[in-house]
């Protein structure tokens, strides 16, 4: 996940051969935007601009959580 802290927008690396979902929650745990990654191959930008400053989670379907920061 880069850059981060970030502005407007953040890019997704996958290290999975696999397609993965992700979510973008908020600090209260609510889901605000749902991801899919379709391998190692692909890049992914998520776009931050219509969010307020703030922290952010990216919860994989495994469990890995990734706290991102929009400034």
């Amino acid at each position: 996940i880069f850059p981060n802290p970030s502005g407007d927008e953040v890019r997704i690396q996958s290290l999975k051969d696999t397609e993965q979902v992700l979510r973008l929650t908020d600090v209260y745990g609510k889901m605000i935007n749902q991801i899919t990654i379709n391998d190692r191959a692909n890049d992914k930008s998520i776009s931050l601009r219509n969010y307020p400053a703030g922290v952010y989670f990216l919860k994989t379907e495994n469990g890995e959580v990734f706290r991102l920061i929009k400034n």
